[in-house]
């Protein structure tokens, strides 16, 4: 997809979707970066940011904002030790940012949901992320950020 989303318009559909869905808890989202650098992933993460952002406190009550955590490339390819490396360390970075991260680990589903997740997204199926499927730490685990609302 070459189109750049109407962040204005983004927002506003997630707003509208918050209040009509009675039981949302958490609103889960891409870090800036979009995790795999897909522009309508970075949007959707400015778009949140936004919603979180003028939702201001306690007008969500106990609605959270979580972003997912790109991870850096000497962590991305770790493979299944990132379900040991990957959770120590972001636990450790998120105490020195005065509140640890949640980690969320994958490992039942492994490359194998990375493959049906591809299969399902055309724009994300390259060679290079069908081969990587295996040694990809984010086939295994992925950290999830609150989300302290960007613009």
């Amino acid at each position: 997809m070459r189109t750049a989303w109407d962040l204005g318009a983004a927002a506003a559909a997630i707003s509208r979707a918050l209040a009509t869905q009675l039981a949302t808890a958490a609103v889960l989202t891409f870090d800036s970066g979009g995790v795999t650098g897909h522009p309508n992933h970075a949007a959707a993460s400015v778009a949140v940011a936004r919603v979180a952002a003028s939702a201001g406190a306690g007008a969500t009550g106990a609605l959270t904002f979580w972003r997912l955590r790109s991870l850096p490339w000497h962590l991305a390819w770790l493979g299944p030790a990132a379900l040991l490396a990957v959770p120590a360390l972001a636990a450790r970075k998120g105490r020195r940012r005065g509140g640890a991260p949640c980690c969320i680990l994958t490992a039942p589903a492994g490359p194998a949901a990375v493959l049906r997740g591809l299969a399902a997204h055309a724009s994300q199926r390259t060679w290079w992320r069908v081969l990587g499927a295996p040694v990809r730490s984010a086939s295994y685990v992925s950290v999830l950020e609150e989300e302290k609302g960007r613009r």
